[in-house]
């Protein structure tokens, strides 16, 4: 082989050969440095406008935050100026609560903002307010947020959102201020209440742009402005999405989360008060957000693609005058880089011209020793029935100028004089006028094949061979929906669920496949009970909810952490979660309950539907099996809980069912809560 490498090199650069290496380096330097620029420049004018939009998002949330911050300190100043009139303090001292409020009376005409003052004693009982009324007076509300938050260290707070208790009963925002003596004594509670659409007109001035908005949570996650729940409604609880959860986490950040409701991704900003609790974020579509950035990359794009379409006839150009010298070269780098694969080129003669090292390998004898010898002295190819010499479909290339295969049941006597199976074929080596100057013969070792040709299922080769063409499929589908019409949309999104069912059932084949070949195993770590199934819930969420079907976890007793593989447990539970949601009615709830047992957790998952016939239940867990009573609406092929029972014999645990047909299944599973050593 290196003599081969050593001649073509000679006769590359002998004195009549123009130089193939400059005309390579053109060709690269033509185009590859154009390809790195253009590179390079996107992804840093990408990582810069990115960066432009997060940081104004970012910066429009904390000029919102500080605005409402800046509002608040104000409220405090005029409630702590309020609570240390001495006639105020006087008043409370003699326990004349009506005489207090007297004193304070006209500060609503001041601070129109101020929609209600109360008086409170030490304990939290209403004592005066203004307006005035007898509404709520003698009544404790040492239960409010703003009573619990001023009393920790006697000073001001600001409330969480809550609803009045006197009419109108609107939601409110309360700043409480201890009333304080000269001599530090704390003689009572000043509480302001805030009406939230005055906090509205405190960020009403900054722009976020675009569609975005700003909204404002307590800090617990109460909406305390929102452009979708106005301040006159029920106060409403945004706890449980993503944005608000960070912010509550936090001082400040942006991230892009899902809106499942409107079906896009939004952008989104915080910024925390580190001394009032509240929350301010900035919401906006990605696409919008973004929007700048799309476009400026889009000209930077168009204007690269011209530049190098340009370089790149005249690179093909450049290539087409160096083609003829470097043919050659590229057919013996093509032999030589068959992966795996014997590679032996032999002239008319039939003496060995190229030799590579699989077939080193297979034959035992090296290159040195083969290369410029008798083909037939070093590789003796052997019918395995009757032992005599199968050379025929190499005389049959150099005959006939074609490809031909070796037969069957073939066997390759090595140095050693070992004996192993190969198959393959002979293909002709055409000269420059046309003629058979030689021939190549490709063999491989099927020694693996053969033992190994039951475990190569059906599964594995259907999933790898649909991949391409579903993906393909998909993409073609997307790109065909986003100029298409309405009616023509349903079409187009029905063959896109097809695909997608298709898609689904090509990478259960693998997953089977996989698991027939036993080429999977458990690979254990310390997880989070409570986090593992919530995963496997959230998964099966979009399927829960097209069926308005609830998933309720109950984790109990259960351990909080054990030691197993977290993705075969994920995708066990998602399989018996997601069947319990699909084979149940609709509107119906799925409760999934842990429990510890012993050295054991034990996950039950426990359905309303459609129950599994008495009959058929001990082919639950075969491949293919579907019930005879599953709905025509319901796709699958019948893998899932197969699939799903093998996960859970890799973890060590066991998985069992009890049904009734129209009442429900319950399935179990118990995983060993520690590993065993």
């Amino acid at each position: 082989m290196k003599l081969q490498r050593k001649n073509l090199v000679d006769r590359l650069f002998r004195p009549n050969r123009k130089n193939i290496a400059a005309r390579l380096g053109i060709f690269g330097l033509t185009l590859l440095p154009i390809a790195i620029l253009a590179a390079v420049n996107y992804v840093q004018l990408y990582d810069h406008l990115t960066q432009r939009a997060l940081d104004r998002r970012q910066a429009v949330a904390q000029l919102a935050g500080q605005m409402v911050q800046q509002h608040f300190d104000a409220l405090i100043q005029v409630g702590r100026s309020l609570a240390s009139r001495p006639v105020l303090i006087e008043a409370i001292e003699k326990n004349d609560w009506p005489g207090a409020i007297e004193t304070i009376e006209r500060t609503p005409e001041q601070f129109p903002f101020i929609k209600r003052i109360a008086l409170n004693d030490l304990s939290g009982t209403a004592r005066a307010n203004f307006p005035r009324t007898t509404e709520g007076i003698g009544t404790s509300f040492a239960y409010r947020d703003w009573y619990q938050g001023v009393s920790k260290n006697w000073t001001p707070y600001v409330s969480e959102v809550f609803q009045r208790a006197v009419e109108p009963k609107t939601n409110v925002v309360g700043v409480a201020v201890p009333i304080v003596t000269l001599d530090n004594r704390n003689v009572g509670i000043l509480l302001m209440q805030v009406e939230l659409d005055t906090l509205l007109q405190w960020t009403s001035e900054v722009s976020v742009g675009g569609s975005g908005y700003i909204y404002v949570v307590d800090r617990k996650g109460h909406v305390m402005i929102h452009p979708e729940h106005p301040a006159g409604q029920d106060i409403v609880d945004l706890s449980s999405l993503p944005a608000v959860q960070q912010a509550l986490e936090s001082s400040s950040g942006v991230g892009i989360f899902s809106n499942p409701q409107e079906n896009e991704d939004r952008l989104y900003a915080y910024w925390t008060s580190p001394q009032y609790g509240f929350s301010v974020g900035v919401q906006e579509p990605v696409r919008s957000a973004f929007a700048t950035r799309r476009e400026v990359l889009t000209g930077i794009l168009f204007v690269y693609a011209i530049i190098f379409l340009l370089n790149f006839i005249l690179a093909w150009v450049l290539w087409r005058l160096v083609r003829t010298l470097v043919t050659n070269y590229q057919q013996e780098d093509i032999y030589l880089t068959s992966i795996g694969d014997g590679v032996v080129a032999i002239d008319r003669d039939w003496n060995i011209t190229l030799w590579n090292d699989a077939a080193a390998k297979l034959t035992g004898w090296s290159a040195e020793e083969a290369i410029g010898g008798s083909f037939r002295e070093k590789i003796r190819f052997l019918r395995e029935h009757d032992r005599k010499e199968n050379i025929g479909f190499v005389e049959e290339a150099i005959l006939f100028g074609t490809t031909k295969q070796m037969s069957n049941s073939t066997i390759l006597l090595t140095r050693d004089e070992r004996e192993i199976p190969v198959s393959n074929s002979a293909a002709p080596i055409f000269g420059p006028k046309g003629q058979v100057s030689g021939v190549i013969i490709i063999f491989r070792d099927d020694t693996h094949e053969r033992d190994s040709h039951i475990l190569r299922t059906d599964f594995a080769y259907a999933s790898h061979q649909l991949r391409t063409p579903i993906t393909k499929a998909l993409w073609s589908l997307e790109a065909a929906a986003e100029g298409a019409k309405n009616g023509q949309k349903e079409k187009l999104e029905t063959a896109r669920i097809a695909l997608l069912d298709v898609q689904k059932l090509s990478e259960r084949l693998l997953e089977v496949s996989l698991i027939d070949q036993k080429t999977l195993f458990a690979k254990p770590e310390t997880v989070s009970v409570a986090d593992t199934v919530e995963k496997a819930v959230a998964t099966c969420s979009s399927d829960a909810s097209s069926r308005t079907t609830r998933v309720v976890t109950h984790f109990g007793s259960a351990a909080e952490t054990i030691e197993t593989d977290p993705k075969l447990l994920r995708l066990a539970l998602e399989e018996v979660i997601s069947n319990a949601v699909l084979y149940s009615p609709k509107n119906s709830t799925v409760d999934v309950q842990t429990a510890k047992q012993g050295n054991e957790l034990l996950i039950e998952v426990r359905d309303t539907g459609l129950g599994i016939p008495e009959e058929q239940q001990t082919l639950v867990f075969t491949k293919f099996f579907r019930g005879e009573n599953v709905p025509s609406d319901v796709s699958g092929v019948g893998l899932g809980l197969f699939i799903a029972r093998e996960y859970i014999r890799l973890l060590g645990g066991r998985i069992w069912f009890v049904s009734e047909p129209g009442r429900g299944t319950t399935f179990s599973i118990t995983i060993p809560i520690s590993k065993t050593r």
